[in-house]
């Protein structure tokens, strides 16, 4: 096991390779985040295992609840994943993996703003796989313990002029409910096509999700290169059970994908996290609009 702290302002951010840890008690394979504590509360548990970990090379072939034999199936936690880096930046990669072939890093930073991670991440496929033409990363962010398990984003359904909250708690961890960009090419689901129209029902018109944490807002947000996908997920137990409670953790996910890929090709994405107190439906606007550059809207002009 190998770790390194990240020092930011106002928190620290203790980055591991996907060796297990006793401290914090974290099993093999949970690359990334393990500890997030703020200089102000430093006891406070917010991490229920990882956050943003590389976690699963996804293809049209492979389903997000398949097999260990299925191609994509957390792969990046079955092999060994460098970690390198000092206090100011931390970076987490694998050469092309045995099965899927696909080379993936993930770096953090601080942010210039105060409770701000940024991060960007990359992934090049070396050879086709699968009978599809989609390829992707999949990189969880699983909450310890919150009282309200909800993702909420700003969107609609699909040609939506006005924009609203939408807030959404999946039934199921198996739900293959995700949320694409409003103005995607490319339909919703594409691991289980027989729910593709259920999928419909919002698409994100920026691309961030918020949620609370207990006395903590989270703010999760992507700016992916052009030609790049991102959808969002939630699991409500995707983190495990809370011990010796009937509680579970949920996982608040993100996914960028390529259709199309070309082979040897780097595709990239960057995105910053948030945690602080905050009112999660105004403070999180702020913070994405700080982040991005641009300004939310309710309504275009069509």
């Amino acid at each position: 096991m190998a770790s390194i702290d990240l020092r930011c302002n106002g928190f620290t951010a203790t980055v591991f390779d996907n060796e297990p840890s006793s401290d914090p008690p974290i099993g093999e394979g949970q690359n990334g985040l393990r500890i997030w504590r703020p200089d102000d509360d430093p006891e406070v548990r917010l991490i229920a295992a990882s956050w943003l970990n590389l976690e699963h090379i996804i293809t049209e072939d492979a389903k997000f609840s398949g097999p260990r034999k299925y191609p994509g199936f957390f792969e990046p936690r079955q092999v060994p994943i460098r970690l390198e880096g000092e206090a100011d930046r931390v970076r987490l990669s694998h050469p092309p993996l045995p099965r899927t072939s696909c080379a993936c890093w993930i770096e953090y930073t601080p942010g210039d703003r105060p409770h701000s991670l940024d991060f960007e991440l990359g992934f090049t496929p070396t050879r086709h796989v699968g009978s599809g033409e989609v390829v992707g990363v999949f990189l969880p962010c699983y909450i310890w313990n919150p009282a309200l398990k909800s993702i909420h984003f700003i969107g609609g359904g699909p040609g939506s002029t006005h924009f609203k909250w939408i807030e959404h708690c999946s039934s199921t961890h198996h739900s293959d409910a995700n949320f694409a960009a409003l103005n995607t090419e490319h339909p919703p689901a594409y691991e289980a096509t027989d729910v593709a129209g259920f999928t419909t029902i919002a698409r994100h018109a920026y691309p961030f999700i918020t949620g609370n944490i207990n006395d903590y807002g989270y703010v999760l947000m992507l700016e992916p290169e052009e030609g790049v996908d991102i959808r969002f997920w939630m699991s409500p137990s995707g983190g495990g059970g809370v011990p010796e409670t009937p509680f579970t953790n949920p996982a608040w996910d993100f996914v960028a994908l390529k259709f199309g890929y070309e082979l040897n090709q780097e595709y990239r994405a960057k995105g910053r996290l948030v945690v602080r107190p905050m009112d999660i439906h105004t403070d999180s606007v702020v913070e994405y609009e700080a982040w991005s550059g641009q300004t939310v809207t309710w309504r275009t002009n069509s």
